[in-house]
């Protein structure tokens, strides 16, 4: 008995204590929503154009979310429609359900290891795409002091906030060159901020600060192997078009406020939505960001009406898109179930051997083995350097592969350029255990990174 009851304290314990905060954290938040859903009606003094910046703004933001979940999945295949489809679903579960983040993750990773991608490779990414991220959002602090040291502006000048995020994604994306493409320029930087926090906190020294941010470089590097660059564009992208997002509600008002201002109030505000207080911070945002507005002299009304303008359309309104997401997926599964009849397919066909079939004719290598449904040829994937796979359909025209790795069992189809759910394939449905990838083993060169497809 004593077992059992422990059991349950372990299962339901924490979730108890989650639920319990949460509770009070929306308990203590809920007059200041109040307070916001009142303004409501004073949305319909907005211009209507503005609607559509806001939207636009918001539609950038997905986009170049949707490029950097592409960008840490490759080289798997992954469609648009299945990552935007996974990002929406998780990023509402996120903002709805206790634990926020964490579950907002799984659902995520849920869909896209659904859609066929290898679930080591999409928790690498996710993992990838949280640090990268969180990498810009702490370097926004810095970045707003020399802005702020700046004299003030004109008076109408928060026009140009939409300029100074164009501005501040370029020098984010410089500073992410810099750190990953030299290291000893991040260490240097890591040895300053640790002496720094030294004098705060002693037990911290300037060498595991730079060991930590050189550790945290090189999971971001590997995770983006060959594509950082894009991806720390990426990743800019979406924080400037959300700050951008944040200005065009503040100018729709006709506020004056000094865009470094905002910038600062825009970094509190995502700060707080990381807190696991509230799902997706809500309430505790809200609150923030219109303390932050009205400390930077934006009377208090107006801060509090711009706020609900801005997240109306950065927090609310992809709640039901990612409900609608979530539900189209669901019915997709519903009927794209296994099927043993489906044209390209045919699970009596055994697999052509144990490696790509050109790579061992040639005496060549491979990263990933791939197997044809049709007619079991075996090749290498699109990473490998020889591409087999993709070229076995081009001139067979048979459509559907479906991995030959250990663990996996994803089916793709290249004429719709989608995964889906495919029936159980005769033996073997894997190549053998002790045959490493890249392989085969004695046939892969020391510098087998640089002849591959990113």
């Amino acid at each position: 008995m004593t077992g059992r009851r422990g059991a349950l304290v372990r299962r339901w314990g924490g979730r108890a204590v989650g639920l319990t905060i949460t509770a009070v954290g929306l308990y203590i938040v809920l007059p200041s929503l109040l307070t916001m859903f009142q303004a409501w009606p004073q949305l319909s003094t907005v211009d209507v154009p503005w609607f559509f910046v806001l939207l636009a703004l918001q539609a950038g933001r997905l986009v170049s979310l949707w490029w950097l979940t592409k960008l840490a999945l490759a080289p798997a295949r992954v469609g648009w429609g299945t990552t935007a489809t996974a990002q929406l679903a998780g990023s509402a579960a996120a903002k709805v359900v206790p634990g926020g983040g964490a579950v907002g993750g799984v659902v995520q990773a849920r869909i896209l290891i659904g859609a066929g991608q290898p679930s080591g490779t999409v928790a690498s990414g996710l993992g990838a795409i949280a640090l990268l991220q969180n990498a810009v959002l702490f370097l926004l602090p810095i970045l707003t002091i020399p802005a702020l040291l700046i004299g003030p502006p004109p008076a109408k000048q928060l026009q140009l906030g939409l300029v100074v995020s164009v501005v501040l994604a370029t020098v984010i994306v410089t500073i992410g060159v810099t750190a990953l493409t030299w290291p000893a320029v991040l260490r240097t930087t890591g040895h300053g901020i640790g002496r720094v926090v030294h004098v705060v906190r002693r037990r911290t020294t300037p060498e595991s600060v730079a060991t930590g941010l050189l550790t945290q470089r090189q999971r971001i590097a590997e995770g983006f192997h060959g594509r950082w660059l894009r991806a720390v564009f990426a990743t800019a992208a979406t924080r400037m078009f959300d700050y951008a997002s944040l200005v065009a509600a503040l100018v729709a008002f006709d506020v004056h406020a000094r865009p470094s201002e905002v910038l600062l109030a825009f970094v509190v505000s995502q700060a707080l939505a990381i807190v696991p207080i509230t799902p997706g911070g809500v309430g505790f945002v809200d609150l923030g960001l219109t303390g932050m507005l009205v400390l930077i002299g934006v009377p208090t009304e107006t801060a509090v009406i711009a706020t609900l303008l801005y997240r109306l359309f950065s927090f609310w309104l992809p709640i039901p898109l990612g409900l609608f997401a979530w539900t189209g997926w669901r019915i997709s599964r519903h009927y794209s179930r296994p099927m043993t009849e489906r044209a390209g397919v045919d699970p009596t066909v055994p697999p052509s051997g144990t490696g790509c079939v050109e790579c061992e004719a040639s005496g060549g290598w491979w990263v990933h083995l791939r197997r044809c449904t049709q007619c079991g040829h075996v090749g290498c994937c699109d990473t490998s350097p020889m591409q087999h796979a993709t070229a076995h359909w081009r001139e067979s025209g048979h459509p559907v592969i479906t991995s030959f790795e250990p663990g996996e069992d994803w089916f793709w189809d290249f004429t719709t350029e989608s995964g889906f759910l495919g029936p159980t394939m005769c033996p073997a449905t894997e190549h053998p255990l002790d045959q490493p990838a890249p392989g085969p083993a004695g046939r892969v060169p020391d510098d087998w990174r640089d002849h591959i497809h990113e």
